[in-house]
């Protein structure tokens, strides 16, 4: 640009030295000279402005310090920034449909060829003295050839639809153990386990007290207490009874059993406690213990 504009000022300055020239020339000079200089003159001033207009224009591209390292510095960054996961997945899924595109295009390759096969087959089949000119012969051909075109079609079908039942199973179990291997943990969802935990232990809890209160409330068996045969339940040691034990369940029989055998206990230290009862006594001997008596004391 700043070529360009020292070009024009030069320019300029020829323009007004041409002027001054002619001015000075046409003191000396007739009237036609005069006419035929300005002609000169315009023509020459033409021929510069078109010169101007046709010439290639220069450009300047100015370059800052370090701007390639830059560029390449930007690129390399963009290259090894790592991809989210769901970049990561349409990544993926562009590859595979890549790899779709291909196979399809190959099975249709394959099947251009086997097609072409089949028909010269189908050909060579014809025997030589059939004339194919004839309607009959010509609509038979028809129909086996598309019949042939049909369970081909049929068979690529059926294997592209396995190919994608796969790839899409693929497909699942990637996204499966990405969100697996990427999940978080969720702390409202772990409070509500530890909740639901709690709820059910409460629950069993619950059940074996109902399933307690049944078998009590079930229970119809009564212990004869008055029976002999079972005193030695009350009285002897080697029948008591101890409710801490794990094997010890608590029944009306038992709750019987215990209340009688505290009822025992009680009378039998009631009776250590009281006095004995004095025997009746025949008088005569009563005056023969007193008679001993007094000697014993007079000999003293």
């Amino acid at each position: 640009c700043s070529s360009g504009e020292e070009e024009d000022d030069e320019n300029h300055q020829d323009d007004t030295s041409i002027v001054n020239d002619i001015k000075q020339d046409s003191e000396g000079v007739k009237g036609k000279d005069k006419i035929a200089q300005y002609k000169s003159l315009l023509a020459s001033l033409e021929e510069e402005e078109d010169k101007k207009r046709n010439r290639d224009v220069d450009l300047e591209i100015t370059w800052d310090v370090g701007m390639k390292e830059k560029a390449e510095k930007s690129i390399k960054e963009k290259l090894n920034t790592p991809q989210t996961p769901f970049e990561e997945m349409l990544e993926k899924r562009k590859q595979k449909k890549k790899l779709r595109k291909e196979e399809k295009l190959k099975q249709k390759g394959k099947e251009q060829e086997s097609g072409s096969e089949d028909d010269l087959c189908s050909d060579d089949e014809i025997p030589s003295d059939v004339d194919m000119a004839d309607p009959f012969f010509r609509s038979e051909h028809q129909v086996s050839t598309v019949k042939k075109n049909k369970k081909a079609n049929s068979e690529v079908e059926s294997e592209e639809a396995k190919q994608r039942k796969a790839e899409l199973e693929l497909l699942l179990m990637e996204e499966n153990d990405s969100e697996v291997q990427k999940s978080h943990f969720n702390m409202k969802s772990i409070q509500d386990q530890e909740n639901d935990g709690k709820k059910k232990k409460r629950r069993k809890q619950l059940k074996k007290k109902n399933i307690k209160e049944n078998i009590t409330n079930n229970d119809d068996f009564q212990v004869d207490i008055t029976d002999d045969r079972f005193s030695a339940l009350f009285t002897s040691h080697h029948f008591n009874i101890d409710p801490a034990e794990p094997q010890f369940r608590k029944t009306k029989a038992m709750d019987v059993i215990i209340s009688e055998k505290l009822k025992r206990r009680k009378q039998e230290h009631e009776q250590d406690l009281t006095p004995p009862k004095l025997l009746k006594t025949d008088p005569e001997l009563s005056l023969l213990v007193k008679s001993i008596k007094n000697k014993t004391k007079n000999k003293k």
